[in-house]
């Protein structure tokens, strides 16, 4: 498993990647062409210029696609691996699935401390990071007056490790909580709960 790390430190690479590729393709093409078209020209002389510019450009247009497609339809059958198929999605997609399938059991006026707040904002939810539980940051607890319920979101990096299982559970030991959803699922031929819990008691 990456637990992160490909878009951590790999998707955010892949756009200047991409567009120094495609510039270098752009300039080996044209150079590719300019030098087919300028023998041709020397061979056929000037009359032929206007068919041999296009003949170039063909040919280093076929060149260049074959290249640029060719990794694509080496790596078509990895690549095209729906999630249950692919391994190191065993824990997230069934982290994901009881996301999906049970986000709107949360009240609209609750604020989720999560690992992945992220999710809950696609969802149209209000959220913050995990860690913020108890802060007494300013700036935190402003933001926070505005909602009058507070859930813990015990997802997927509550139970991977390091935290692996309890940890997040045990940063609301000193409250009083109700689960307004919870879901047993495996981890590693481990059974381990995820769900959403209710802080009954917290304030800011």
């Amino acid at each position: 498993m990456t637990y992160g790390v490909d878009v951590r430190f790999m998707l955010e690479i892949t756009p200047p990647i991409a567009l120094l590729a495609g510039l270098c393709i752009s300039e080996m093409g044209n150079g590719s062409a300019m030098l087919l078209f300028s023998r041709r020209i020397k061979k056929h002389g000037r009359r032929g210029s206007a068919a041999a510019g296009v003949f170039a450009y063909a040919i280093c247009t076929f060149i260049l696609a074959a290249l640029v497609l060719f990794p694509f339809y080496q790596n078509y059958q990895t690549v095209s691996l729906s999630p249950s198929q692919q391994p190191q999605q065993s824990v997230i997609l069934a982290v994901i699935s009881f996301f999906y399938s049970n986000v709107q059991a949360v009240p609209s006026n609750c604020l989720v401390f999560s690992y992945t707040p992220d999710i809950w904002s696609e969802a149209n939810k209000s959220s913050a990071q995990i860690g913020y539980i108890g802060s007494s940051d300013p700036n935190f607890t402003s933001f926070a007056r505005h909602y009058s319920c507070f859930v813990l979101d015990v997802g997927y990096w509550c139970n991977v490790p390091p935290q692996q299982g309890a940890h997040c559970l045990n940063m609301v030991q000193n409250y009083k909580i109700k689960p307004i959803v919870s879901e047993n699922i495996t981890v590693s031929g481990n059974p381990v709960d995820t769900g959403f819990y209710q802080i009954l008691n917290y304030s800011n």
